[in-house]
């Protein structure tokens, strides 16, 4: 390549796909030109230094319960909402509901479904049913884990909000 004084010239660009990894992960670009100038070579070196921060990805979830008096043994169905307000489609989303000492899960210990599009909503109606197993003012109800896969099969975790109840006495059914 000939330059001559005062022109610029674009010789190469850097392309770096960056991996998927969870943690930082830092790089060097060693960059070596060399010319000849006058019959000597005159060579120039340049480090760059590049850190790749992992993707984060993340789903609003919100869990609720229908009905604010609860007995002991009572059913309680939870309903959940998720929001996906990142600007992908998040993939294979299963919501994990928790194993709690005060509460017994009545039937399935988790949901799944296929996918959330960039800001859409989806009401998971009466998913998670639970039963107390004590009576006590303020009895927390456990955050549940949402695990969920970009389109490449990273997979992310999020989870939903905890709330208290007050459970009063009955009968157990």
């Amino acid at each position: 390549i000939d330059v001559r004084k005062g022109e610029r010239v674009a010789v190469y660009k850097y392309l770096i796909n960056p991996p998927d990894k969870v943690l930082n992960q830092s790089f060097v670009l060693r960059t070596e030109a060399s010319y000849v100038y006058a019959g000597e070579t005159y060579t120039a070196v340049k480090n760059t230094y590049l850190t790749v921060n992992p993707k984060k990805l993340s789903l609003s979830v919100t869990k609720k319960i229908e009905d604010t008096d609860i007995y002991l043994g009572m059913f309680i169905p939870i309903s959940y909402e998720l929001v996906n307000k990142e600007k992908e489609t998040v993939y294979d989303i299963v919501v994990k509901f928790p194993v709690q000492e005060n509460y017994d899960i009545v039937g399935d210990v988790s949901y799944s479904f296929a996918q959330l599009e960039p800001n859409e909503k989806v009401i998971l109606n009466r998913i998670e049913l639970n039963r107390p197993k004590i009576n006590k003012t303020s009895v927390v109800m456990e955050p549940s884990r949402i695990e969920f896969s970009d389109v490449y099969g990273n997979r992310f975790v999020s989870h939903s909000n905890k709330f208290s109840a007050n459970v009063r006495s009955g009968n157990l059914f």
